[in-house]
């Protein structure tokens, strides 16, 4: 073969998709990949640098209102309670000769008030239309639950002192995890255990 058709056959070769190359020497369509391919992994390197720098910066930011909202939350349940204990012993006190006019006086004015928020609710579409179409077959067992509740309130605050009207509401810690663990086959930690250990003792 003359010095002139090597030469055309070795452009053929490199343009085509399937070349061969002489022993020793590298195409140039491998040296076009290789360059390929250290790109990419130089833009994957910066990309995962870049991220995890974000993170960075994501993990040092100030809480989020979220979380302000929930500590305000859990603050004004725990401020409410407290006032509605003592609330409860001292109208206990004044009442002590008519516990069961208490009881049931307290039952008829709970039926108004919960409408009070609930009519409006539900006229201005604050209430979800599926919730309003629900079977109300659920929250009559509730209710009725809950009246039984705010009886055994009422009679306890009339008759038991003020700490244990404080302390005896706490049994539900312990007993809510019994029946969870015994129902819905929950699991629970050492530290859990003792804070519902200390709890039965405190009782």
């Amino acid at each position: 073969m003359s010095p002139s058709s090597e030469i055309l056959h070795n452009n053929n070769d490199d343009n085509s998709t399937t070349s061969t190359t002489t022993p020793g020497y590298v195409s140039f369509t491998s040296l076009k990949e290789n360059k390929l391919k250290s790109l990419r992994s130089n833009t994957t390197s910066s990309t995962a640098l870049e991220s995890a720098f974000l993170s960075n910066d994501d993990d040092d930011s100030p809480p989020s209102s979220n979380t302000t909202k929930l500590i305000l939350t859990f603050t004004s349940f725990v401020l409410s309670g407290t006032i509605l204990a003592v609330l409860s012993k001292l109208q206990a006190l004044t009442m002590y000769n008519y516990p069961n006019f208490l009881n049931v006086w307290s039952c008829v004015l709970y039926v108004p008030l919960c409408f009070l928020y609930i009519l409006p609710a539900a006229k201005y579409k604050l209430i979800p239309p599926e919730q309003l179409e629900h079977s109300k077959t659920p929250f009559l067992f509730m209710a009725i639950f809950d009246t039984l509740a705010s009886t055994m309130t009422t009679f306890a605050s009339v008759y038991l002192p003020g700490p244990l009207l404080v302390l005896l509401p706490q049994a539900s810690i312990p007993m809510s995890m019994l029946l969870s663990k015994f129902y819905l086959k929950s699991k629970y930690g050492k530290w859990q255990y003792a804070g519902a250990a200390v709890v039965i003792l405190g009782i």
